[in-house]
């Protein structure tokens, strides 16, 4: 076991549902959605991951970066 420290504040966040190799698609979603509101990020992002399923289209995973 360990512990690790996560950064506080606002996030922008989206949940990403379907395989891991498309995640890029749901951070670039995020970066557009930011860049198109004048949204600045404070350099920290995660992804966090649900429960895993033999079957990728129902993998779920909460992408959050941390907003200034």
């Amino acid at each position: 076991m360990f512990s690790t420290e996560a950064p506080t504040g606002k996030v922008a966040t989206a949940l990403h549902i379907g395989p891991y190799e498309r995640l890029g698609d749901t951070h670039k979603a995020i970066r557009g959605w930011a860049a198109a509101n004048q949204i600045s990020f404070a350099g920290k992002s995660r992804e966090i991951y649900g429960d895993w399923t033999e079957d990728a289209a129902k993998l779920e995973t909460r992408i959050e970066y941390l907003l200034t």
